[in-house]
């Protein structure tokens, strides 16, 4: 592997047949591993940013989503030139007493593989639930510092999660009716806002409704529409896991969620076309 000072990113370059400059081979286990250099120091410097480079552009295409998944840059080499697939978010590595930025929460799939050691919890709960995770970082505009336990201190994460919810509040977001049935929040971290009570009431208000139907499917993403209306319900259930799939930077949720009172109260069935037509279940469920 090769560590540039200057860009404070660590490249491996993965050869026909899946090789590693180790002489190993690629696989998922291995993705999940490097991401984890991420953040990390090394005699040279501070590693800010992970990347995959294949030499083979089928191979990349084949660990897409694994790169997305572990937030790791996934580059290929396309007619003699690097293109980069996908763009991993940058890790800003300051000490502790040097923490800038301001403080936001910041939402990350299920299977984020960086969790351990970071403050979080789930944004849903609930037997058979599993839905995304409710982070905290330093925005500095240029990266993002996580906030790990260590810097909880005699703080609780609660307290954390005030301030960035308070930060966040503070950025001034308003929601808009973009069609008759369907309201959108415009702005980066609009996906977060669905931690924000005032705003998801306000777009239930838009909506002329109690119950509302919230997609978060990656970042500075958020739309809601009438919980309902079971014809736009299906459009955003399926439109909600195609930009999952199809994010080139932080995803969030393949399933969309339920809002009453301005709370995350439940998701989406993933059957809830089938349900809603051949039964008198509900197509949803509450936690």
């Amino acid at each position: 592997m090769l560590y540039s000072a200057t860009e404070r990113t660590l490249t491996e370059t993965v050869s026909i047949g899946l090789i590693r400059s180790d002489g190993s081979v690629l696989d998922e286990a291995s993705i999940a591993a490097l991401a984890h250099l991420k953040g990390s120091v090394l005699a040279q410097g501070p590693i800010e940013q992970v990347q995959l480079v294949f030499l083979v552009q089928s191979d990349a295409e084949a660990f897409l989503g694994a790169c997305k998944r572990c937030d790791i840059r996934c580059c290929a080499i396309v007619e003699g030139r690097s293109e980069v697939l996908f763009e991993a978010s940058r890790l800003e590595v300051r000490p502790k007493e040097a923490v800038e930025g301001v403080l936001l929460p910041v939402l990350r799939e299920a299977s984020w593989p960086h969790a351990a050691g970071v403050a979080h919890r789930p944004l849903l709960t609930g037997i058979g639930v599993v839905g995304p995770l409710v982070t905290y970082g330093w925005d500095t505009s240029t990266a993002l510092r996580r906030l790990g336990e260590v810097d909880l201190g005699e703080r609780t994460r609660e307290d954390f999660e005030a301030e960035a919810i308070a930060n966040l509040v503070r950025r001034g977001f308003v929601p808009k009716l973009i069609a008759d049935n369907a309201v959108g929040m415009p702005g980066e971290y609009a996906s977060e806002t669905i931690l924000v009570p005032s705003l998801m009431k306000e777009c239930a208000r838009l909506l002329d409704t109690e119950l509302i139907l919230v997609s978060v499917p990656k970042e500075s993403t958020l739309l809601a529409v009438r919980a309902d209306d079971l014809v736009m319900v299906q459009r955003v259930v399926a439109s909600t896991r195609e930009m999952f799939d199809a994010a080139e930077g932080r995803r969030i949720s393949p399933i969309p969620f339920l809002v009453s009172g301005g709370e995350v109260r439940g998701i989406v069935n993933v059957d809830s076309e089938a349900a809603a037509r051949s039964s008198t279940k509900p197509w949803y469920k509450f936690w």
